[in-house]
């Protein structure tokens, strides 16, 4: 295939690319965002929200890879790679998410002294953040997984090309 065909191809596909890109720009359904009181009334989107959207957006075509931890004191911190397979662009693209949650002791201990971790905390904690890094991940593609939850400061998508009139 000639350079010039692939080029032709590339910009035909521009207007489809950008259109969707647009919409993962969209805000979140507001009926979605959750506010965590023991983080200063801080938002965010359950899990259970951005998995859904990854099924949605991406038709089910994603998956993550490369999770990896370590333990800092009382807290583990870790990593994944989030794989989406793009619709319309037609190729896989991948985000890097971090996160770090908190391995819970019991009330007023010293969280050097393990044997004051409670019990089974990890059965929680764990699962917690891989879906911290998942959730971090996700806001890459877009304000519609919680780009801008709680961010002072926030851009605006603006689409390059302009769309063509309807009759052209």
């Amino acid at each position: 295939m000639s350079t010039e065909l692939v080029k032709q191809q590339q910009d035909d596909n521009r207007p489809a690319l950008q259109k969707y890109t647009n919409y993962l720009q969209s805000q979140p359904p507001k009926s979605e965002i959750q506010v965590n009181a023991m983080a200063g009334n801080s938002k965010y989107l359950p899990i259970s929200f951005i998995e859904m959207q990854l099924d949605e957006l991406f038709f089910g075509i994603w998956s993550t890879d490369k999770f990896q931890y370590s333990q800092i004191g009382n807290e583990i911190v870790g990593s994944i790679e989030l794989r989406v397979f793009h619709p319309v662009a037609k190729e896989w693209i991948t985000r890097t998410g971090a996160a770090g949650v908190m391995i819970q002791f019991k009330k007023g201990s010293d969280v050097t002294d393990y044997n004051q971790k409670i019990a089974n905390t990890l059965v929680k904690d764990f699962p917690h953040l891989k879906a911290e890094c998942l959730k971090n991940a996700a806001r890459s593609l877009g304000k519609i997984f919680g780009r801008d939850l709680n961010r002072k400061f926030e851009d605006s998508y603006t689409p390059l090309l302009k769309e063509k009139p309807v009759n052209e």
